[in-house]
């Protein structure tokens, strides 16, 4: 990341390709909202998400308006899997990543 005159930014950010994500059960967040009021300082984050799959055991089921909560600190902690493709969203690179300890609430 980065900063300007008068606010922390995020940009150019390259994350490494892993090995592949592989799990009995997860939630897959493909869409989030409200990204822009996540906390820079203390990287709290509350994000709703309208499009979101459950993978049980190889199955995926949809899944409208969840609200995924945390600290991006702590989640960077508990990385469990980083997936094979990297992936461009503006000026940043990544690969899914796969998460332990994220607060998930249906809403």
């Amino acid at each position: 990341g980065n900063s300007s005159g008068f606010a922390i930014g995020f940009n150019n950010v390259l994350v490494e390709k892993g090995k592949g994500i592989d799990v009995d059960r997860a939630l897959i967040i493909k869409d989030i909202i409200g990204e822009h009021t996540s906390n820079a300082i203390t990287t709290d984050f509350s994000l709703k998400s309208h499009g979101a799959l459950l993978l049980e055991r190889g199955e995926r089921k949809a899944i409208r308006d969840v609200m995924i909560s945390g600290k991006m600190v702590e989640a960077f902690k508990n990385i469990l899997a980083l997936g094979k493709e990297i992936r461009n969203i503006e000026s940043i690179y990544l690969p899914q990543i796969a998460f332990k300890g994220i607060n998930v609430e249906k809403i």
